[in-house]
Formats: C-alpha cells, structure tokens, sequence
C-alpha cells in the first residue's frame, strides 16, 4: 500500500491551500514525509520555482512535516512524475 502523500505544485496561491489537506493526510495515514515536487518545461534551473517548493517546504516545516522536495523538468507533469520515482 502507498503511503507517501506526493503533492505536485504550481503557482503559490494554490499551493498554500494544500496545506490542511496535507497535514490531514499525516495525520490520518501516519504516512512517511510528504513529497513536494513541481515539473517546469524548461530544462535551465528556475530560481523561481526553486523559491517556491522551499516557501512550501518550510510553511509544512512550520506545522511539523519535513517533506521531500524535487523540482523536476518536462513538458509532460506525469511523466517527470513517474521518472522520479
């Protein structure tokens, strides 16, 4: 059975309502740490990007997750997905 919650980011906005349902997710599943990733089609690092995963990964931090955190490329978020892991 699965029970890494993996949670794939965007624009900020969006990403911050994930917030409780990761923390339910924890605390329901007693799962291992949450993975955080976000897929950017261009294949230069993106500091932006990069900035965002690690504003997410401290707010979880805040509330006592410590989660893994990967900014994967592609054009195709399913596949970076699934080439991850």
């Amino acid at each position: 059975m699965f029970k890494t919650l993996v949670a794939c980011l965007d624009a900020k906005e969006r990403a911050t309502r994930a917030i409780p349902s990761i923390l339910s997710w924890q605390e329901t599943f007693a799962a291992d740490a949450p993975h955080l990733a976000e897929v950017i089609s261009d294949f230069q690092p993106d500091a932006t990007a990069e900035a965002r995963l690690d504003e997410f990964a401290r707010m979880l931090a805040a509330q006592g997750i410590h989660p893994d955190v990967d900014l994967l490329y592609g054009d195709d978020p399913v596949a970076a997905l699934e080439r991850a892991t």
